[in-house]
């Protein structure tokens, strides 16, 4: 008999990763969530719930403040490294590897 029968069954379902672990297409749709889709459901949930305006305000801009600072900056950033350094390398001005903190495709 194989052991595969007897071993534990994969655990199915949500699971926590790092953002920094994350690809960058993956990424760019969490912050396309976070800085549009969730403001536009807060939004939504404000006028059938009849709450205030400046709670909804206040949860849209944080949401959208979250996907661009937790999020997409850090994103852009590793980018906006990648090109500078290549840059450098095809001008002739840089040598060696390029080191990039990201572990995804920049990385």
């Amino acid at each position: 008999m194989s052991k595969d029968i007897f071993s534990e069954p994969k655990k199915r379902g949500l699971k926590i990763v790092p953002i920094e672990g994350e690809r960058l297409e993956r990424r760019l749709v969490i912050a396309f969530g976070f800085m549009s889709v969730i403001p536009i459901l807060f939004i939504f949930w404000a006028t059938v719930n009849k709450v205030n305006g400046r709670t909804t305000l206040l949860l849209t801009i944080a949401s959208a403040l979250f996907g661009y600072f937790f999020v997409a900056r850090r994103m852009i950033q590793s980018v906006l490294n990648v090109t500078e350094r290549v840059k450098g390398l095809t001008s002739g001005q840089a040598t060696g590897p390029l080191e990039v903190p990201d572990t995804n495709e920049n990385g």
